[in-house]
This record gives structure tokens, sequence and C-alpha cells, in this order.
């Protein structure tokens, strides 16, 4: 592995394969902290402490970079649906679209951004894309966890076949 500076606080690592993955350097260096400490209470004839502190060290190095992809996945997520929110609120649907479109790749189920999707759809004019987008959740989520969309889901999608239909 090979570390790189990305920005304050953080770094890069670029794993044999080529791929790239944020890690937070604070966690790094509490992690580098806690090992030194517990070589020191080592050397001191403290395994029991020394135990303790390279446990905790261990334990920041042992979510690695999955678990910083994992909430930078989470945080850019929930920035598009607050993004596409905003947007839709000020009555830019198109700007709302491929937010809600980026937030449903990053969590196919997440019925918040879908709900984003339909609603900037429609906004837009496009009530067969919003009702797409409906039965593409439907379809996900019956597959993946044999569920049908949450109510408020399936009320805005009646609102537009309602809406498409007069």
């Amino acid at each position: 592995m090979e570390w790189e500076p990305r920005l304050a606080g953080a770094v890069e690592v670029r794993e044999a394969a080529g791929a790239r993955q944020a890690w937070d350097l604070g966690s790094l260096h509490e992690a580098a902290e806690l090992i030194t400490e517990a070589e020191t209470l080592l050397r001191h004839g403290e395994p029991s402490s020394s135990a303790v502190a390279a446990e905790r060290g261990l334990d920041l190095l042992r979510g690695g970079p999955a678990q910083a992809r994992d909430l930078e996945t989470s945080l850019l997520r929930r920035a598009w649906v607050t993004l596409a929110e905003a947007t839709l609120r000020l009555g830019e649907p198109e700007r709302a679209r491929p937010l809600a479109e980026n937030a449903i790749a990053a969590d196919p189920l997440d019925e918040t951004a879908y709900r984003m999707l339909i609603r900037a759809c429609f906004a837009a004019g496009e009530p067969a894309h919003a009702i797409n987008a409906y039965q593409r959740l439907h379809r996900t989520l019956a597959v993946e966890l044999g569920t049908d969309p949450a109510p408020a889901t399936q009320e805005l999608y009646l609102a537009v076949l309602a809406e498409r239909n007069t």
C-alpha cells in the first residue's frame, strides 16, 4: 500500500489493484499514538495496559478504508438528497433529478431519494419518468426485501397517476 496526502485531515490509500480509498488521517494518527503507547507500556513491564492500548489501536485500523468509504458514501447520499430537496423547493426540478439519481445509485433502497426523483420528474413535466422511477423502486424492494414501498411513496405515486389522468 502507498499513502498519499489527499485533503487536510485525510490521506488516500492506493492498493495493489490500483483502487483508491479515502481514510481519515485523525484515525490513523490516533491508532499510531495508541500503538506507540502500547509499545512503551510493554517496555515498562505493563502488559495488561499495553494490551488494552494495542487493541484500541487495532480497532481503529480494522475499520480501515472500507469503513471510511461507507461513511463517505452515506454523507454523499445525504448531501445529494438534501440538495435535491432544496432545488425542488427552489423550483429547479432539472437540477434535482440527477442528484436524486446519484443518491439512488449510492443506495438503491433509499426511498427518500426515489421520492425526490419522482417529484423532480413530475415537476419537470415528465410524469412517465416519475411512474417509471416508482416502478423501479417497487421492483427493487420486491426482489431485495420482499416488500412494497412505504405509504408515503405509494401516496406520491397515486398522486402522480391521478394528476396524469386529469
